[in-house]
C-alpha cells in the first residue's frame, strides 16, 4: 500500500487537488475499486509526473492499470503491492482511491 503522508487535510487523509482523498485499503475489497496512480518523481523520464495512470482493483485482489500517456499499456499485477513494487519508485509514486471503502 502506499504511504499516507505529506498533503495532509488535517483530518489524517492526504489530497491530491485532481483526484481528492486518498483512502486506506481493505486486504479484501468487498467490490471493484477505482485509483489513479499519481507520480511525484518521474524516475524514467517517461512517464511525467502527476495522474500518470487509471486502475481498478477487483474483488479477487487483482489489478488492471492503464498508462494515460500513449500508447496507453494496459497490465495486469496479482495484487495491489505487486504494482507498487514496479511501479511505486521507493514513495515516489503513490496511489489515490477514487471510490470508498464498502
Amino acid at each position: 500500500m502506499s504511504k499516507e503522508n505529506g498533503n495532509g487535510n488535517g483530518n489524517g487523509k492526504k489530497t491530491h487537488p485532481l483526484v481528492g482523498t486518498a483512502m486506506e485499503m481493505e486486504t479484501t475489497p468487498l467490490r471493484i475499486r477505482r485509483f489513479v496512480l499519481v507520480r511525484h518523481v518521474d524516475v524514467s523520464g517517461v512517464s511525467g509526473v502527476g495522474v500518470v495512470a487509471e486502475g481498478v482493483i477487483f474483488t479477487s485482489g487483482r489489478v488492471a492499470m492503464q498508462w494515460r500517456r500513449e500508447p496507453g499499456a494496459l497490465s495486469v499485477f496479482s495484487d495491489i503491492d505487486a504494482l507498487l513494487s514496479v511501479h511505486g519508485h521507493g514513495g515516489g509514486t503513490e496511489i489515490y482511491w477514487m471510490d470508498e471503502v464498502q
